[in-house]
């Protein structure tokens, strides 16, 4: 053991040593650590800004490492797949607004987690829709287009799949399919979600089996050999087999094969009905695969399809070979999000960061305050009349004593929704507080103005 030292410490920048009550009795080799770490780059500080002035300032500073690596992610997914609620839990921040409601998120958003000289940027997307969903939720244009450019920029994409929505269990939905279809050659994984609220476990590997069609990274996927169950003899059903067999039925009739229904479209054109070009039934059986529009796909040759072939596709093949690896995750309780971190700090490459080390969020901070508080209306106003109030911040100011006052103004479209937000005016006040006091990591006071369109009609503020 070595012997103990008596060690004067210096404090680093300047050129006196600390007090004499400073010195430690300490061995040799502490003392070689300790002076080691004081040189070595302490880790930025994490922080969401307050104030515009201090975003742009983080928004100018150019990155603090000279070996960086750097992955840039796109989440993806259908609406209330958990994009966001992923993302929160991989960044422990809850920067992303979420609510029980769909559309809780309508803009590209990017989030940072900085890990040594490693930096995940990643990307919350608004929910797939189609341009017949977007005008009847009112929805801004942008929703539609967001997604592809978000992928296109991404290095990575995390594709989400609810396992606790029954309708989801068919394969991936035909508007991620068709966002697959556009970069087949981009890196992507698969992220089941929600594999807590799924009662049968064992499900989950036949799942994936459907969605994947059977490979992951190339490797096939093994079936799980299923035991036949015994079987009850019932006399009465043998005998109506015997029957069967014989060509005639239990009630004495021949058992004829049933006609083969003529295709819907033939079935329209008969009867007289005009289609438009590019005509697309959708409520019908989906089509027939075809290897051939399969194959082109792959190989990254969608363009030579048209879009009358490329929607039959994505119907009839809800399933892509081409991911990387499969999560099962559950968000809000941290199951599998450890694991899926793993993977994209390894799969990080040299490359200069995109945005600061400190920043959690590329989000202005009255952008990100407006967003928290559209999440509580939806979170406790029923039906459509949260998506129908407009929310703007009318006075943004950080006191002497570090608490951020922020009064919003609430511009609703009729004046019975004006009444609805009055009636819970007080719980979505309190949860929006406590929501940016969570985002910002400060003390915030907020107050909320009602107003109705119609002019004439005082607000109530609180």
């Amino acid at each position: 053991m070595p012997p103990a030292l008596s060690v004067r410490l210096w404090w680093p920048g300047t050129a006196r040593s600390l007090p004499s009550r400073a010195r430690l009795s300490v061995s040799a080799a502490a003392a070689v650590r300790t002076a080691r770490q004081s040189w070595e780059p302490r880790p930025p500080r994490r922080r969401v800004p307050v104030t515009e002035d201090e975003a742009a300032a983080l928004r100018r500073r150019p990155p603090n490492r000279p070996e960086a690596r750097c992955l840039s992610v796109a989440v993806l997914g259908i609406p209330n797949s958990g994009k966001s609620t992923l993302i929160n839990r991989l960044l422990s921040w809850p920067v992303c607004s979420v609510s029980s409601k769909v559309h809780t998120t309508q803009t590209n958003s990017r989030a940072a987690l900085t890990i040594g000289d490693t930096q995940l940027v990643l990307e919350d997307t608004p929910g797939l829709v189609t341009d017949a969903e977007r005008r009847r939720h009112r929805l801004d244009p942008a929703t539609t287009t967001e997604p592809l450019s978000a992928l296109r920029r991404a290095d990575l994409v995390c594709v989400l799949h609810d396992v606790s929505d029954p309708r989801c269990r068919a394969g991936l939905s035909p508007k991620v399919q068709r966002l697959l279809f556009s970069e087949p050659s981009r890196p992507a994984v698969l992220v089941l979600t929600k594999v807590d609220m799924l009662a049968r476990k064992r499900r989950l590997l036949e799942l994936t089996r459907q969605l994947t069609d059977g490979l992951v990274d190339g490797v096939p996927i093994l079936a799980e050999e299923k035991k036949p169950r015994p079987r009850r003899l019932d006399p009465a059903r043998l005998l109506r087999d015997v029957a069967n067999t014989d060509g005639n039925s239990s009630d004495g009739e021949s058992r004829q094969p049933p006609d083969v229904a003529l295709d819907r479209e033939e079935q329209l054109r008969a009867a007289g009905v005009e289609l438009a070009e590019g005509y697309v039934d959708r409520g019908g059986p989906p089509p027939p695969l075809n290897p051939e529009h399969r194959r082109l796909v792959l190989a990254g040759q969608a363009d030579q399809l048209s879009e009358s072939e490329l929607d039959a596709l994505s119907r009839r093949w809800r399933a892509w070979p081409l991911f990387r690896r499969v999560f099962m995750t559950a968000a809000l309780e941290g199951a599998g999000v450890s694991a899926l971190t793993d993977y994209l700090l390894s799969a990080a490459r040299p490359a200069g960061w995109r945005v600061s080390g400190e920043l959690v969020t590329d989000r202005r901070p009255r952008q990100l305050a407006e967003d928290v508080v559209r999440a509580a209306l939806l979170e406790h106003l029923p039906a459509e009349v949260p998506y129908c109030i407009t929310c703007q911040v009318t006075q943004w100011d950080q006191g002497a004593a570090d608490v951020l006052a922020v009064e919003m103004r609430l511009q609703c479209t009729r004046m019975q929704h004006s009444r609805v937000v009055l009636r819970k005016i007080r719980a979505v006040a309190r949860d929006a507080e406590q929501r940016l006091r969570d985002a910002f990591r400060a003390e915030v006071t907020l107050r909320l103005d009602v107003r109705p369109s119609p002019p004439g009609w005082g607000g109530d503020r609180l």
